[in-house]
């Protein structure tokens, strides 16, 4: 779910569909095993140069739209132990009345300055072999309105990330920030 180092060639576009399901142990009836509590993403992101794209995306999750700038800094190379690349962005929730929190309240805006929050991530990746890489990711976020005042605007985090790959067309990846 995260984002890597890489970027796309230049003048490449991709369009994406995400798609998160809910719990797949609801079952059949009620919530046809996590299919009726689905998320999804549309996003188009353009590569300026090879190092450099922009985004955009819609989500269903509080009808939240993002926009974002990906810029790749350094190269792994022969010279260069790692790749990093920084990523950028801010979001805009346009849930008419805002949204239920993790408390069961109401979150309401009192003005549109309210429903943005930007994030930035710096992106640090070493490719060991053709077969496994690791990734750091440092992240921040701020949001204009918090869910509480005893919730801080400001959240920082560490990702750290990495992939197998089994055969050319199968690996396995994970991630986790804390």
């Amino acid at each position: 779910n995260g984002q890597t180092v890489e970027t796309l060639a230049k003048q490449h576009l991709n369009f994406w569909i995400s798609h998160r399901f809910g719990s797949v142990n609801s079952g059949f009836i009620d919530n046809f095993f996590g299919l009726d509590e689905a998320k999804i993403r549309l996003g188009i992101e353009y590569s300026l140069t090879d190092r450099l794209l922009l985004g955009m995306g819609r989500s269903t999750i509080e009808k939240t739209y993002d926009f974002y700038a990906k810029y790749k800094v350094l190269a792994q190379s022969s010279k260069m132990p790692f790749t990093a690349t920084v990523y950028g962005g801010m979001t805009t929730n346009t849930m008419p009345s805002g949204y239920t929190t993790s408390s069961g309240n109401v979150m309401r805006y009192e003005n549109n300055l309210q429903r943005q929050s930007y994030f930035s991530q710096l992106l640090v990746a070493r490719k060991f072999s053709d077969k496994f890489s690791l990734q750091l990711m440092p992240t921040f976020l701020h949001n204009n309105k918090s869910e509480s005042p005893y919730i801080s605007n400001d959240l920082m985090s560490m990702g750290f990330g990495g992939r197998f790959k089994i055969t050319n067309r199968l690996s396995i990846s994970t991630e986790y920030y804390k």
